[in-house]
């Protein structure tokens, strides 16, 4: 985008168009489909008259093509798109840890890093991983099958919401003669359907809808698979499920410290991340069903805006969605103006004896030694805990 958008390099005009067909190239799920949308892009007329857009493109992306082109990217189990966890880590550390050091040396920085960043971050790192495994006494919703149990919270809740939204798909066919191939049939689109596989013989599951190509994580048609009364999460791809992106970091939680002990004040039915965990078991009623099936084709309709290159359709496309605006807005429920929530609903309240009931029972099982939560746990303690047990 940056390349593109400096009238240096005489692309700047043409932008839209050379990243919609930069586009088609990184979203190319096969070879042949790479191979289609490369020669496009090299026959267009941004690419003939652009000397400069050919010269960076050759030379810098074509060389590569195994590391941005999803046709490459299967039987790895990638999931890094970009790199903001990077970038949002050397923005925690120059804002953090040296906004008032901007003056020192080189060598202070470096002090810096290591004696207080370092060890900050690996207590975070310990931390997290402790805080989500059932080992230290998180206790989790019924509703969450074993299989997803001290697991990362993202693919805990991620993997929550595709089993509720697979609910609603009701053809799923096993592939004849095959062990792990089976047939889904889109829910935007009757006659679409989807070939799901738990294991590709290399490690990996795959799914031919846009939300597997993209994250590489559980869609919605592989949930519907693994929620088959004769199928069950152990035929997904062992490689798959063990990655470090889907699994905590055992090795760290197990590790024995003396003196210390993770506090855990409420178990995971009361944590923020969690509380809006849906239940697998119970399905979505008609409003939501319909809800989904909306915010689908909306997905759908974003997706192939990029796409588009007629300019009489999406301004015809703009003026049907002004009209879709109009008419759900007219059936919102408004107070002076403002959208509220439906009426009515019910609210669990807490009385103050079950509150005094939960605190005796937390308070029964915690042991009389004092306890140091990772939070108390300051960097000094934490590195000579370090250089003692580890």
């Amino acid at each position: 985008m940056r390349w593109l958008s400096k009238i240096d390099n005489g692309a700047a005009d043409a932008k839209d168009e050379v990243i919609s067909m930069l586009r088609r190239c990184a979203h190319a799920v096969s070879v042949e489909d790479y191979q289609t949308a490369l020669s496009s892009l090299q026959g267009s007329t941004e690419w003939v008259s652009n000397g400069r857009l050919r010269q960076w493109f050759s030379r810098t992306w074509i060389p590569e093509y195994k590391r941005w082109v999803w046709a490459y990217r299967f039987g790895f189990g990638l999931l890094v798109n970009t790199n903001n966890g990077l970038e949002r880590q050397n923005k925690v550390f120059k804002y953090t840890y040296l906004e008032e050091k901007k003056n020192n040396s080189l060598s202070a920085m470096v002090k810096i890093l290591i004696t207080d960043y370092l060890p900050a971050m690996m207590l975070k790192y310990v931390r997290d991983n402790a805080v989500s495994s059932e080992n230290f006494g998180r206790r989790y919703q019924t509703c969450i099958p074993n299989f997803l149990r001290s697991r990362p919270p993202i693919f805990l809740k991620h993997c929550m919401q595709k089993m509720e939204a697979a609910l609603m798909i009701d053809h799923v066919k096993k592939v004849e003669e095959t062990d792990s191939c089976y047939q889904v049939k889109s829910q935007s689109d009757n006659k679409k359907i989807f070939n799901v596989v738990l294991d590709n013989g290399k490690g990996m599951p795959s799914c031919e809808c846009h939300d597997w190509n993209w994250t590489l994580m559980p869609c919605k048609h592989i949930c519907a698979v693994l929620q088959s009364p004769d199928v069950t999460w152990d035929k997904v791809a062992r490689p798959y499920m063990d990655s470090p992106f889907f699994t905590l970091d055992m090795e760290v939680v197990n590790i024995p410290v003396s003196g210390l002990r993770v506090e855990i004040g409420e178990d995971l039915d009361g944590d923020k991340e969690m509380k809006e965990l849906p239940s697998p078991k119970h399905g979505p009623g008609a409003i939501k069903i319909a809800a989904i099936q909306c915010r689908e084709k909306l997905s759908l309709i974003q997706n192939a805006t990029y796409l588009c290159q007629n300019e009489e359709t999406l301004k015809e496309l703009n003026k049907q969605l002004e009209a879709a605006s109009l008419f759900i807005n007219s059936h919102l429920y408004l107070e002076d103006g403002l959208c509220l929530e439906v009426a009515n609903k019910t609210k669990h309240t807490v009385s103050k004896q079950q509150v005094s009931q939960s605190t005796k029972d937390i308070r029964s099982i915690k042991t009389k030694k004092k306890k140091c939560s990772f939070e108390q746990m300051s960097l000094k303690s934490f590195r000579k805990m370090m250089n003692e047990d580890w």
